[in-house]
C-alpha cells in the first residue's frame, strides 16, 4: 500500500468495500491537520457518468458550507482513480453509542440534528441514499450531528440505475422499500431511513431485520412493524402511529419530510415529559395512561406541529395523517372525523358498532358455510353412479390373443399361459408402403394393423393374406382395440371409429368438438365394460359408449394425452405429458387422485400391477404410485410449501409426498413403458439398459446390459423378457436374474414391441413390413 497520497501520509486504513478504500491520513506539512481519503476502485473509470456526477455534487455540496456535513476538503482524480478528501470528523460514530443511549432528551435532540440537515439537503433536490448510524456523526456532549457520503451516493444514485444497483448496495434495513425495488428516490425514501434510525434509537431493536433485498422488501410491504410501545412498555401508546406513518410501504402515506416527522415525535415527547428511555418493562411496569394526553396532544402541540384528527365514531384523536382510527380501525374521512365535529354519543356509538357486528358476522358466517360445504364435497363422496352403458362388451385378451396395445387392461405385456419356442423362421411378411408405428392386435383369425400409408387391414392370421381393408384420410399412429365383434381405432385428426371386425364396415364414429389448438391423437384406446376410454389431442380423456359412441364423460387435463389408459377393477389411470398422473373412478367419472411427478414428459403409458401404478419420465425417473390413494383437500398444497420451506433450510425434508411408494432414477433416458410381474418392474432405456426393480421398495436386482443400442419395452412370457434392439436382434432374457438366454436376428428396425400369440412372434419394422416369426 501506498504511504502517501496526495500529499498526505496514511495512518491507517478505515475500511473498504467493493467501491473503495477509506484511510485516515495527516498532512505532510502540518500534522495536525488529519483527514479523510477515500480511494475508488479503477474499475470506476469504466463509468465515467459516476466520475462526472460526483465531482459535479462535491462542488455543489462543498459550496454550502453546512455545519451538519463533514466538509469536502479535495475532489478530483489521482493516478485514474477518483478520490474524495474530508475533515477528520472527531465525533463518534452514531453505530458504536446507539445501544448505550437512553436519554430520551438527548436522542430527540440528535435525531432533531439529523433531520434538519436532511432536509436541508432535501430542499435542493440532494437526497441521501444510504442513511444508516455508520454515516452519522454525534458529538456527544452537545448532540450536534455531522453526516458523510452525502456526495457520493447522490453521485451513484444520478448515474444509470443499473450502474448503482451493481456498484453500491445500502444497508439493506435502513432503506425504505421503494429503493429497495428500484424505484425514484422522494423526500419521504430519506424520512423513512431517519424513521429506522429512530426505532432503533428508543427500542434498541430494528423494525425489520433481514439483510437480503428481496426478503426485506417482501417484510417493509406486507406487515406493519411492531409498535415501540410493545417493545418497550414504558412508552406511551401513541408512539406506535407515529412509527407507523412514518415506516409506511406507501411514500405517499408517510410525512411528507423528516421536520413533519419530528414535529409529532416532539410533541408526544414534550406531553409525555419522560427524561429517560428505561430498558425493557415487565409486566408489573406497564405504561400508565397520561393524564388527559389524548387533549393535551390537541392542545399543546398540534396547534404548533399539525393536526390532530379526532374520530367521530369513538373520539381518539389520532396522528395527522393517519386514514384509519386507532381506536375503532373506522375509516377517518368517511367516518366524517375533523377537529370541530361532534364526537358520536353513546346511543350512536353502541348502533354503529352494533351494525358492524352484525355485517362482521354474516360476512364470516358466510363465509364459514361455504367453506363447509366445499369441505363436504371434496371429503365426502355424493357422487352419483353414472347411466349404466349399452353393454359389456371388453377387449380382452384370451389366450393365444393381443386384443389392445398391452395386451391387457392393466398394461402390462404379460403372458403366463404360453411356451415360448422362437427358432427365427419368417412364417409370413406383410409389406406396406411406409413406416409401420402401430402395434398388430390378434383376436380369432385375424390380425388387425393400422398403417402408416392411409389404411386399416385385417390379415389371415395363418397366411397374411389380406381379408379387408378400409382406407383413412390420414396415417394412422395408434394401435387398434379388438371386442368379439368390433374394431376400434383412434385416427389423427381427433376421430374415434368403430368398424365390424370380420368385413371393415363402419359403425359409427366420435368426433371430438373442434379446438385449433388440438394436437393430433396418437393414444390408443381400450375398451372393458361396455366404455371406450381414449385419450385425445385436445388434452382430454374421453369415455364413449363401445357400442354406440355416445359421449359418456370427459376428463380435461393440463396437456397432450399421448398414451394409454390403464385400468384396475373400477380405477382408471392417465398420464399427460405435464407430468401428472390422475386416477378416476369409472362408475361417476370422478378423479378421485391427482400426483405430479419429478418433470415433464411421460413417455410411456402407465401400468398397474397390483396396488401399485408404475410410471416412466423421460428425464430418467421412475415412480410407483398408490392405486388406491385419494386426495385431502388442500394436502398437496400443503406438501408444496413443507418443500419450499425445506429448500430454505426451515425444516426437514418432508418426505415423498402422499401415494407416492418409490421414486427411483434410472439415469437415462426412458421413452418407453414398463413391464411388470407382480414381483419386479422392468424398465428399458434408450441407451441400451434394462432395469430390474423390485416392485415393492424399487431397488434394482438386476441390469441386462446392450449399450449403445437403444432397446424396446419388454414382452414377459412366462419366465422370459423379450425385447429388441435397434439393429433388428431379439434377445431373450431370464426374468429372475438377468442373464441372457438366446438372440436371433428378427428384423431390420423393429419399431414396436414384441407381441407373442401361439407361439408366434409378431414384429413391425420402419420400413413397412409387419412380420410373424415362427
Amino acid at each position: 500500500m501506498e504511504r502517501k497520497i496526495l500529499g498526505y501520509e496514511i495512518l491507517e486504513v478505515l475500511g473498504s468495500n467493493s467501491i473503495s478504500s477509506t484511510y485516515k491520513a495527516s498532512s505532510t506539512y502540518n500534522k495536525n491537520e488529519v483527514v479523510v481519503i477515500k480511494m475508488f476502485r479503477p474499475n470506476l473509470s469504466s463509468f465515467p457518468q459516476i466520475s462526472l456526477e460526483m465531482n459535479r455534487r462535491s462542488e455543489l455540496i462543498s459550496t454550502t458550507n453546512h455545519p451538519g456535513l463533514v466538509d469536502v476538503i479535495y475532489h478530483g482524480e489521482e493516478n485514474g482513480k477518483f478520490c474524495v478528501v474530508t475533515e477528520y470528523c472527531e465525533y463518534q460514530s452514531l453505530e458504536t453509542i446507539l445501544d448505550n443511549m437512553n436519554s430520551l432528551s438527548q436522542i430527540i435532540t440528535i435525531l432533531k440534528n439529523l433531520s434538519d440537515t436532511i432536509c436541508f439537503f432535501n430542499d435542493m433536490g440532494i437526497y441521501h441514499t444510504n442513511i444508516t448510524p455508520s454515516k452519522v456523526f454525534v458529538n456527544t456532549i452537545t448532540s450536534e450531528v455531522k453526516i458523510s457520503g452525502l456526495a457520493i451516493s447522490e453521485a451513484l444514485r444520478s448515474s444509470n440505475d443499473n450502474t448503482y444497483i451493481a456498484i453500491n448496495r445500502p444497508e439493506t434495513p435502513y432503506i425504505a422499500p421503494e429503493s429497495l425495488n428500484n424505484q425514484p428516490m422522494s423526500l419521504s425514501s430519506n424520512t423513512y431511513s431517519i424513521g429506522v434510525i429512530a426505532y432503533r434509537l428508543i427500542t434498541g431493536e430494528l423494525p425489520y431485520k433481514s439483510l437480503d433485498h428481496s426478503v426485506s422488501y417482501s417484510q417493509k410491504t406486507s406487515s406493519a412493524p411492531k409498535g415501540p410501545s410493545t417493545l418497550n412498555r414504558t412508552l406511551p401508546k401513541e408512539v406506535d402511529f407515529i412509527f407507523n406513518k412514518v415506516l409506511s410501504p406507501h411514500p405517499r402515506m408517510r410525512y411528507e419530510n423528516a421536520r413533519l416527522f419530528m414535529n409529532d415525535l416532539i410533541g408526544l415527547s414534550l406531553i409525555s415529559n419522560s427524561g429517560n428511555i428505561p430498558s425493557m418493562a415487565n409486566d408489573n411496569q406497564t405504561q400508565k395512561p397520561i393524564p388527559g394526553l389524548e387533549n393535551q396532544i390537541t392542545r399543546e402541540y398540534t396547534v404548533e406541529y399539525g393536526t390532530s384528527i379526532r374520530c367521530r365514531i369513538c373520539g381518539y384523536e389520532n396522528s395527522s395523517g393517519i386514514e384509519w382510527c386507532m381506536g375503532c380501525r373506522s375509516i377517518l374521512k368517511r367516518a366524517g372525523a375533523g377537529e370541530d365535529e361532534e364526537v358520536a354519543t353513546s346511543e350512536e356509538r353502541s348502533s354503529i358498532k352494533e351494525t358492524r357486528d352484525r355485517i362482521r358476522r354474516t360476512l364470516v358466517g358466510g363465509i364459514s358455510i361455504c367453506f363447509l360445504a366445499f369441505s363436504i364435497t371434496q371429503f365426502l363422496d355424493i357422487t352419483f353412479p353414472l347411466p349404466p352403458p349399452t353393454s359389456n362388451i371388453s377387449s380382452i385378451s384370451e389366450p393365444g390373443e393381443w386384443a389392445m396395445i398391452h395386451r391387457d387392461h392393466s398394461g402390462l405385456h404379460t403372458i403366463e399361459t404360453e411356451d415360448l419356442s422362437i427358432s427365427g423362421n419368417v412364417k409370413w411378411a406383410f409389406e406396406t408402403n411406409a413406416k409401420i408405428v402401430s402395434t398388430p392386435v390378434l383376436k380369432g383369425d385375424m390380425v388387425y394393423l393400422n398403417t402408416q400409408d392411409h389404411r386399416i387391414v385385417a390379415l389371415n392370421r395363418n397366411s397374411g393374406a389380406i381379408i379387408w381393408e378400409r382406407p383413412t384420410e390420414i396415417p394412422v399412429d395408434s394401435s387398434p382395440a379388438v371386442t368379439d365383434n368390433l374394431i376400434f381405432i383412434g385416427l389423427r385428426n381427433n376421430k374415434v371409429l368403430a368398424l365390424d371386425r370380420y368385413n371393415g364396415d363402419k359403425k359409427w364414429q366420435f368426433v371430438m368438438p373442434d379446438n385449433p389448438d388440438a394436437l393430433p391423437l396418437e393414444g390408443s384406446p381400450i375398451v372393458k365394460d361396455g366404455v371406450l376410454y381414449i385419450g385425445s389431442g385436445d388434452n382430454k380423456l374421453y369415455a364413449l359408449d363401445a357400442l354406440t359412441g355416445e359421449l359418456k364423460w370427459d376428463y380435461l387435463t393440463r396437456d397432450w394425452l399421448t398414451n394409454t389408459p390403464a385400468i384396475s377393477n373400477n380405477l382408471l389411470v392417465i398420464a399427460s405429458m405435464d407430468g401428472r398422473v390422475t386416477i378416476h373412478d369409472t362408475n361417476t367419472g370422478k378423479r378421485r387422485f391427482s400426483f405430479r411427478g419429478l418433470g415433464p414428459h411421460i413417455m410411456g403409458s402407465p401400468n398397474i400391477s397390483g396396488d401399485s401404478i408404475y410410471v416412466t419420465y423421460r428425464n430418467g425417473y421412475v415412480i410407483s404410485v398408490n392405486l388406491h390413494e385419494e386426495e385431502v383437500l388442500f394436502f398437496s398444497r400443503y406438501y408444496r410449501l413443507r418443500l419450499q420451506l425445506w429448500l430454505w433450510g426451515m425444516m426437514d425434508h418432508p418426505g415423498l409426498p402422499k401415494g407416492v411408494n418409490w421414486i427411483r432414477p434410472m439415469g437415462g433416458t426412458i421413452s418407453s413403458t414398463t413391464s411388470s410381474d407382480g414381483q419386479r418392474v422392468y424398465v428399458s432405456t434408450q441407451e441400451g439398459l434394462l432395469h430390474a426393480l423390485n416392485d415393492e421398495t424399487g431397488k434394482r436386482e438386476w441390469l441386462y446390459d446392450v449399450r449403445p443400442l437403444k432397446i424396446s419395452s419388454s414382452t414377459i412370457v412366462k419366465d422370459t423378457l423379450l425385447l429388441t434392439d435397434a439393429t433388428g436382434k431379439l434377445h431373450a432374457v431370464d426374468k429372475h436374474n438377468g442373464e441372457p438366454l438366446w438372440q436371433i436376428d428378427a428384423a431390420n428396425n423393429i419399431s414396436t414391441i414384441p407381441v407373442v400369440a401361439d407361439g408366434v412372434l409378431y414384429l413391425a419394422s420402419e420400413d413397412g413390413t409387419l412380420y410373424a416369426i415362427e
